[in-house]
């Protein structure tokens, strides 16, 4: 099985190439320097060149609260990009796994969101993401759009990362405690999007679709902060500069950000066990096991 993987530099692309494949299995990620998505004939000279059996499209514009001052880019990459890709990928005859988010929701809900359930992004970023979605499905028969939430891992650049950072550094950190959702682990979900792969070019119809992966579990970003904080103690010690750290809850108004984000946002993921046999683990588990990944942070 050829995998080819659109987007290279980012903590989902990264986590995918960390993964032990089976010898049978070849992975080529593609970054901007190659093929930049929201050119489709590079796109399509690169799928003409690798000749891929499957192709993964993590390629997105993810900062949030740029998105809302760069609307133009951010529907550039992640919806004119997720179509020149799905395109890509029909001329070719290959199913495409297409990496979405649980922002397409309007975050008004009291349980976890299912895959039939309304979308109402409540930014541009998830705006232009749903845009994304649109695309693939009408472009690409044989797709599986993955949704996930909240996503971190060792590398920097995420809530995890920040936080230990924030926390060995400052006496006191705000975070804000109305917004709940499902933390996911990259490594998690690179591992899943593998096994969706190879479930995939397997060629049942039951495995297209639309589809959330995230890792068991809600928690308020608050709460996730202080479970951090928590499991950095029990590796560093009590001696760990952020041990001593306050943290205190705050609401997402008095922070002024550019974006609005949802409210509520976590994901049932009951779809992706049923079709695919796949569960990811809890949350807690996972935050533990990326935090064995950091090095040294007490400086």
């Amino acid at each position: 099985m050829r995998i080819l993987v659109f987007g290279r530099s980012g903590q989902l692309s990264c986590a995918l190439g960390q993964c032990v494949l089976p010898p049978e299995c070849g992975m080529e990620r593609v970054g901007r320097e190659r093929a930049d998505v929201v050119d489709a004939s590079q796109v399509q000279d690169v799928v003409d060149d690798y000749v891929p059996d499957i192709i993964i499209n993590t390629a997105a514009f993810t900062n949030v609260d740029l998105a809302e001052s760069n609307k133009n880019q951010a529907y550039g990459v992640n919806c004119d990009g997720a179509a020149n890709v799905a395109r890509a990928a029909a001329e070719h005859g290959c199913p495409i796994i297409h990496v979405s988010t649980d922002f397409v929701f309007s975050g008004d809900a009291h349980e976890p969101y299912r895959e039939t359930d309304a979308v109402s992004p409540v930014n541009v970023y998830g705006a232009s993401k749903e845009a994304g979605e649109r695309a693939v499905r009408d472009l690409a028969p044989a797709h599986a759009i993955v949704r996930t939430s909240w996503l971190y891992s060792a590398a920097e650049g995420n809530f995890v990362t920040a936080i230990v950072r924030n926390l060995s550094k400052s006496q006191t950190i705000s975070v804000v405690d109305d917004q709940v959702g499902s933390p996911t682990y990259a490594s998690d979900l690179a591992k899943t999007l593998i096994e969706m792969a190879k479930q995939l070019v397997q060629g049942q119809e039951k495995h297209y679709g639309t589809f959330h992966a995230a890792n068991t579990g809600s928690v308020s970003r608050y709460r996730f902060a202080g479970e951090i904080q928590a499991s950095m103690i029990l590796k560093m010690g009590a001696s760990w500069p952020g041990a001593s750290c306050e943290i205190a809850p705050i609401l997402s108004s008095q922070r002024n950000d550019p974006a609005m984000r949802p409210a509520f946002s976590s994901l049932n993921c009951d779809k992706l066990h049923m079709a695919y046999d796949i569960a990811l683990p809890d949350w807690r588990e996972s935050l533990k096991n990326c935090l064995a990944e950091l090095g040294d942070t007490t400086a």
